[in-house]
């Protein structure tokens, strides 16, 4: 719940131990006592990606056209690794947009939040049916 310009003054008040108002309070300083959950860009996350996407498709491939036993176990292991290794990145950047409304609106609209997801991922799976059924 953010704070209003009064329970500022109140407690600048108290801590000052002043009997004199406080100064008006600017916008900027309202927000720099309620911040906004900001999630920065890695680029680094984006190469983990690839490389689990990667991880996957060798795995698939040794899956399917390895020489023996063993190489299909390592590959299906290798093949696994990516996937796990994908769902975790996506996990945590999944986590991004969630903490940036909470911390600006005191809740999540879950909702919301899977009506985005569906618009974002409908239109690559879209084309993807397409393709598959021609």
């Amino acid at each position: 719940m953010p704070a209003s310009t009064k329970d500022i003054h109140a407690f600048s008040a108290t801590l000052t131990l002043e009997e004199r108002p406080a100064p008006v309070v600017s916008e900027i300083a309202l927000a720099a006592a309620n911040p906004v959950f900001r999630f920065p860009h890695i680029p680094e996350l984006d190469g983990f990606r690839g490389v689990a996407i990667q991880l996957v498709i060798f795995g698939h491939y040794g899956k399917f056209h390895g020489a023996n036993a063993e190489m299909h176990e390592l590959a299906r292991t290798v093949a696994e690794f990516g996937v796990l290794l994908f769902f975790v990145l996506s996990g945590f950047m999944m986590t991004a947009p969630l903490c940036r409304e909470r911390s600006a609106t005191g809740g999540v609209d879950f909702k919301q939040f899977y009506l985005r997801r569906v618009l974002r991922l409908a239109p690559a799976l879209l084309l993807f049916l397409l393709t598959v059924g021609l």
